[in-house]
């Protein structure tokens, strides 16, 4: 039978992964948008991917090393 219980390396991996997808996926999606509206001179919607970029790009510090 296979052993369930969740070791110390098992949380840090699933965390790991959760604030991966938390963090990391706001950030492509606001960087890879900004481009496109700054080139359309749409400056306060690239002022806030920008906001968002940077706040959720500093909270991905916080993801743990897998």
């Amino acid at each position: 039978m296979m052993d369930v219980s969740l070791t110390e390396r098992n949380i840090v991996l699933v965390a790991h992964i959760v604030a991966a997808v938390l963090f990391l996926g706001p950030v492509t999606v606001a960087t890879s948008l900004f481009p496109r509206y700054a080139r359309r001179g749409e400056w306060s919607v690239a002022r806030a991917l920008h906001r968002i970029s940077r706040g959720y790009g500093l909270a991905t510090l916080a993801i743990p090393p897998g």
